[in-house]
């Protein structure tokens, strides 16, 4: 993700943890890293900016409701609404919207991928 402050996408993961993230108050890190599929230790590398956020990990929190385009930029709701689309293009780099999509794709691969090793 060249050109977008790891860090900045970091803390906006953990708001979206600790403030719209909930069950009950907010999620703990080792509840949220269960839900993303993740390690408590991955997580919190994420949310300190220390690693890169595996397309895995965007994929669910799309998934979830989530606004990458909020995630990575900053821009627009952290919560998409019916509205939003998960690849904005107003606003928004071309590059992040190829990133995106390239995501969604690689995603898309290793699920089928998964489906096949399991027949």
């Amino acid at each position: 993700m060249s050109g977008y402050d790891q860090h900045e996408i970091g803390r906006r993961l953990r708001d979206i943890r600790v403030k719209y993230y909930r069950t009950e108050g907010s999620a703990s890190g080792a509840e949220f890293a269960d839900v993303l599929g993740e390690s408590r230790y991955n997580l919190s590398n994420y949310e300190r900016g220390t690693a890169g956020i595996p397309n895995r990990v965007l994929y669910s929190l799309a998934g979830l409701g989530f606004n990458l385009n909020w995630l990575i930029t900053g821009n627009g709701s952290p919560i998409e609404t019916p509205a939003q689309n998960v690849f904005p293009t107003a606003n928004v780099p071309h590059d992040l919207n190829s990133m995106l999509a390239s995501a969604v794709k690689a995603a898309a691969g290793d699920i089928a991928a998964a489906l096949k090793s399991e027949v």
